[in-house]
């Protein structure tokens, strides 16, 4: 749930961060300043400011062992802080999902407007499944999910297997949608081969 990695357009808020704080506290009250510091993507400095924040307004409870340990609790109040943001948090995620899920419905609707229908998606991470989602009742059918990735292959998503890219030309597809992001151009370049004797490869 909590925002770890640095993304470009998203960007952890106030509340965000205090509701990772929290969360951190709730999930191991010996956890060092250090560790909640790096839960909610901020310099130590900072972090002791917001405990002091959260302190000040009763909603954590914080024990001092000895000069270099402490021990964080969540009050009631807390409790119900964290209750509040993290349903506050969800319900934007939720409605992010559904507009990226919209974007993503019509851009495959317009490569069904050019005569694809049977599609083999490559990529089977967190994208490949909301496309794999989005793809219901726009006339593509979906007929095989492959990835790179061994650790992926041989689970399940929704009624497809997901495979070893070696697969693609046995599902016999129109196209090949390239659903990894990150390696678009390597995957491509993958696929050349199945590109040059007339297999479509495309991009969302």
């Amino acid at each position: 749930m909590m925002l770890r990695r640095k993304y470009r357009f998203i960007r952890p808020s106030s509340e965000y961060r205090e509701l990772a704080i929290l969360t951190g506290i709730a999930l191991n009250s010996r956890a060092s300043q250090r560790s909640l510091a790096r839960e909610a993507s901020l310099s130590v400095a900072v972090l002791h400011e917001y405990v002091d924040d959260l302190t000040s307004r009763g909603l954590v409870e914080v024990e001092e062992e000895n000069a270099r340990s402490y021990r964080y609790r969540l009050s009631p109040l807390g409790e119900a802080r964290r209750d509040e943001l993290f349903f506050a948090v969800s319900r934007e995620v939720i409605q992010f999902y559904g507009q990226v899920k919209s974007e993503f419905r019509r851009r495959l609707e317009d490569h069904v407007a050019s005569g694809v229908r049977r599609v083999v998606l490559f990529g089977a991470a967190e994208t490949g499944e909301l496309v794999w989602a989005a793809s219901r009742g726009t006339g593509l059918e979906v007929v095989g999910i492959v990835d790179s990735d061994p650790a992926r292959q041989g689970r399940r998503l929704g009624d497809l297997t997901i495979e070893p890219p070696a697969s693609i030309p046995a599902h016999a597809p129109d196209a090949v949608i390239i659903t990894s992001f990150g390696h678009m151009d390597e995957i491509h370049d993958q696929l050349r081969p199945l590109e040059e004797r007339g297999l479509r490869v495309l991009r969302l």
